[in-house]
């Protein structure tokens, strides 16, 4: 076969494949208007309730960003959260709850941390997430529990306020 023949046989396959779709990214929305109305991970989370009901206890989250501004020898300070849930009424808190994991969702930045420290009392879950970026204004939190019975839930603290410490 001549370079020529080659030339048009390789142009045919590649019509061929265009054709088919090959290379098309298939999960993407077909047009700017359906990526309009798609709703964004971000603000799907932020729909997250801010109180929830486990065991006839209703729960909700307060917490703080803390952005570590010590001098350090080493690794650079880094910023963290501190959370607690507790029952409003100031009964015990549920039994078996724990936290899975935490999100903080600042524009439609999302940052995850699945090793939270955790410190069960009786009357809350405090909760704290190491390394996390360094955010500037209030975030929202949702953080991710699971119960006695393995039921995950999301609840949400708004407007989380950052702090700094010199």
């Amino acid at each position: 076969m001549t370079r020529r023949g080659q030339c048009f046989w390789m142009a045919i396959a590649v019509l061929a494949c265009i054709a088919a779709g090959f290379g098309e990214n298939r999960d993407a929305p077909a047009t700017k208007a359906s990526q309009d109305r798609a709703e964004s991970r971000a603000e799907m989370l932020r729909k997250t309730p801010e109180t929830l009901l486990i065991q006839g206890r209703q729960l909700a989250m307060t917490g703080s960003v803390i952005r570590n501004r010590m001098p350090t020898i080493g690794r650079p300070p880094a910023s963290y959260l501190v959370m607690r849930i507790a029952a409003g009424d100031g009964k015990k808190m549920p039994s078996g709850l724990r936290c899975v994991a935490l999100h903080g969702i600042s524009g439609e930045e999302i940052w995850t941390q699945e090793t939270i420290e955790s410190r069960p009392a009786a009357d809350a879950l405090e909760l704290v997430a190491r390394q996390a970026p360094d955010w500037k204004q209030p975030i929202d939190v949702v953080v991710v529990l699971e119960d006695a019975a393995g039921t995950k839930h999301l609840l949400r603290a708004a407007g989380v306020e950052v702090m700094e410490v010199w």
